[in-house]
C-alpha cells in the first residue's frame, strides 16, 4: 500500500511537469478538464515494524494507547469520524500449552464473557465457526449478531494460532461500517508477525530479587522474606526458583516442571515457557548493575 501511495505521488509530479510544458508550448491546461482526485482508500496503511515484530496501522484511525493483560497485549482502533460504525480490538498474548491446544474453544468463551459483561446479553452466535487459515498459520472465524441502543451490530472474530502466540482480532460494526472497513480484521491478523531473537550475553547467569516484609507488632510480630532467583542459559533455558523463611520450592512443582522450560525474546518482553505447560510474559530492562522484569529488580 505504501507503493502505491508512492506511485501516486510521482504522478502528481509527472502531471506538474507536463503542465509546465503545455504553458511553453502556448498551450492552455484549463481548456482541458481536471481528473477528479483519485478516492482514498479508507484502509490504507503501513506496516509498523517493531522491535518484537511487525502489525499494520491504518493512516485515518485513531488508536489507543497499548494495554496490558496477565501474558496479553492489546490495542483498541477506529476509524476516524466513523467510531459508531466500526470499531476493531487486536489481542496478543501468550497463553499456556493446553490453553493454546483449545484455542478455538477458549477463545469464544472469553470473546462470549467480553461480549456479555459489556453489552449483557445482546449478542448471539450466528451459524458456525469456520476453521481457516491466516498467512498459511492455523485460524478460525465466527460471527455474532445484536442490537444496540435500536441499531443492528455484527461481532466478528478471527482467532489465530501463530508458533506460541494466539491472535484475536475483533470488530464490531453496522452493516455499513462492514461493508467499508470488513476487510480489516485480516489485514490486522496477516500482519501481525514475529520477530524472536536470542538472549543478549548480558542476560545469562542468575538474578535474584529479595524481599521483606513483616506484620503485627512487637511479640507478635512475623517476618518473611524471600528471593526469587532466575537464571538464563546459553542454550535458550532457564531455571526460576524461589524461596521464602517458611518453605522451599514445592517438590510437586519440580516434578512438574514449574520451575524450568524455555526462554523466547521478542524486543523488550520475554516469554518463559515453563515444562508443565505454563507461560509468563514480561517486559524487562537489561541495566549494567541489574534487571528490571515487571518492576521489580533482580541482581547478580
Amino acid at each position: 500500500m505504501e507503493r502505491r501511495l508512492f506511485s501516486s505521488a510521482l504522478l502528481i509530479a509527472l502531471f506538474a511537469q507536463l503542465s509546465i510544458g503545455a504553458s511553453a508550448r502556448g498551450d492552455d491546461p484549463k481548456s482541458k478538464p481536471a481528473d477528479p482526485p483519485a478516492a482514498k482508500d479508507p484502509l490504507a496503511y503501513k506496516v509498523l515494524q517493531l522491535p518484537g515484530g511487525s502489525a499494520a496501522k491504518f493512516d485515518s484511525w485513531k488508536y489507543s494507547n497499548i494495554m496490558t493483560a496477565p501474558n496479553m497485549i492489546y490495542c483498541d482502533a477506529v476509524p476516524e469520524g466513523r467510531e459508531k460504525d466500526f470499531y476493531l480490538r487486536t489481542c496478543v498474548g501468550t497463553p499456556s500449552a493446553p490453553d493454546m491446544v483449545k484455542l478455538f474453544t477458549v477463545g469464544p468463551q472469553l470473546t462470549q464473557a467480553v461480549l456479555a459483561q459489556i453489552f449483557g446479553p445482546v449478542f448471539k452466535p450466528v451459524g458456525e465457526p469456520k476453521k481457516c487459515t491466516c498467512g498459511g498459520d492455523e485460524a478460525m472465524l465466527e460471527e455474532y449478531a445484536g442490537e444496540v441502543r435500536g441499531t443492528a451490530y455484527t461481532c466478528r472474530v478471527m482467532y489465530v494460532k501463530r508458533k506460541d502466540v494466539a491472535v484475536a482480532v475483533i470488530a464490531i460494526g453496522t452493516e455499513a461500517g462492514f461493508k467499508e472497513f470488513g476487510r480489516s480484521i485480516e489485514i490486522v491478523a496477516q500482519s501481525i508477525t514475529l520477530k524472536e531473537s536470542q538472549v543478549e550475553p548480558g542476560l545469562l547467569g542468575t538474578w535474584t530479587c529479595e524481599t521483606f516484609s513483616k506484620a503485627g507488632e512487637k511479640e507478635n510480630q512475623i517476618n518473611v522474606a524471600m528471593a526469587r532467583s532466575i537464571t538464563f542459559f546459553p542454550n535458550g533455558t532457564f531455571s526460576d526458583t524461589a524461596q521464602s523463611g517458611f518453605s522451599g520450592h514445592p517438590i510437586n512443582a519440580v516434578a512438574k516442571g514449574a520451575n524450568r522450560g524455555a526462554v523466547v525474546k521478542r524486543g523488550n518482553t520475554l516469554t518463559f515457557h515453563y515444562d508443565d505447560g505454563s507461560t509468563w510474559t514480561p517486559t524487562y530492562e537489561l541495566f549494567s548493575n541489574g534487571l528490571k522484569i515487571e518492576g521489580k529488580i533482580y541482581l547478580k
